[in-house]
């Protein structure tokens, strides 16, 4: 919250669209993904709805290979989802959203159309020849104990096909994304819940109240990160990422090193130019 502001962007820009071979919510090799215990309920996932596709060895609600992402302890309840909700999915090697304290990342506006999805956009979605949560050789994921569910899918979705080339995190104005307050359906939609990186007494990616963040119409695409990214660790009783129903949001894009922020400082400050300067500065 407050003061720092990252990635200014502008207008009617398509941000963080991908295609192409990405692997959503694919794990491999020794990878241990999502370890609860107790009673606690991770990944729930009903109808269409697939939430956090990953590939490669990004650490970030996709992991591949030698990572440890959403180790849970205790009673925490994380990444609950229902029904048409979706939310992260991050491929690659971007380093993209790591946010601590006080900071304030992803500001939209205007007529942008980014991060937002209604009505029939698959987003998230994954269908038949995609593979997800799919976990291979000495691999431990989404391991529970007692009554937990975890990670309950069905086929038939699309998750988040990206290209590559494409410019990320191009936005502008006044709109102040990432930072939800209650009822808002997106990522955190608990009060006073952290999520995406819960450590100590940081907040990040916290929703509450009445904001709606990340909400994607059609078929756009956005936020959808791959590889070596490393996000998301939640420890103890934090209730993280619980989802319901058609909220999707932050889909980040390949090897983009982007949003990461600490404490309260002011970093990625993008001066905001004419469309005159910008262009002839591209070309």
């Amino acid at each position: 919250t407050d003061t720092s502001t990252a990635f200014i962007q502008t207008d009617t820009l398509t941000v963080f669209i991908q295609t192409d071979t990405s692997t959503v919510f694919i794990q491999t090799d020794t990878l241990t993904v999502f370890t609860q215990t107790d009673t606690s309920t991770a990944f729930i996932q009903t109808d269409t709805l697939t939430v956090f596709p990953q590939t490669d060895t990004s650490t970030v609600f996709i992991q591949t290979d030698t990572l440890t992402v959403f180790i849970q302890t205790d009673t925490s309840t994380v990444f609950t989802q229902t029904d048409t909700s979706t939310a992260f999915i991050q491929t690659d090697t971007s380093t993209v959203f790591i946010q601590t304290d006080t900071l304030t990342v992803f500001i939209q506006t205007d007529t942008l159309t980014v991060f937002i999805q209604t009505d029939t956009s698959t987003v998230f979605i994954q269908t038949d020849t995609l593979t997800v949560f799919i976990q291979t050789d000495t691999l431990t994921v989404f391991t529970q104990t007692d009554t937990s569910t975890v990670f309950i899918q069905t086929d038939t979705s699309t998750a988040f096909i990206q290209t590559d080339t494409l410019t990320v995190f191009t936005q502008t104005d006044t709109l102040t994304v990432f930072i939800q307050t209650d009822t808002s359906t997106a990522f955190i939609q608990t009060d006073t819940s952290t999520a995406f990186i819960q450590t100590d007494t940081s907040t990040v990616f916290t929703q509450t109240d009445t904001l709606t963040v990340f909400i994607q119409t059609d078929t756009s695409t956005v936020f959808i990160q791959t590889d070596t990214l490393t996000v998301f660790t939640q420890t103890d009783t934090s209730a993280a990422l619980i989802q319901t129903d058609t909220s999707a949001a932050l889909i980040q894009t390949d090897t983009s090193a982007a949003l990461i922020q600490t404490d309260t400082s002011a970093t990625f400050m993008i001066k905001l130019t004419t469309f005159t300067e910008h262009f002839n500065c591209y070309n």
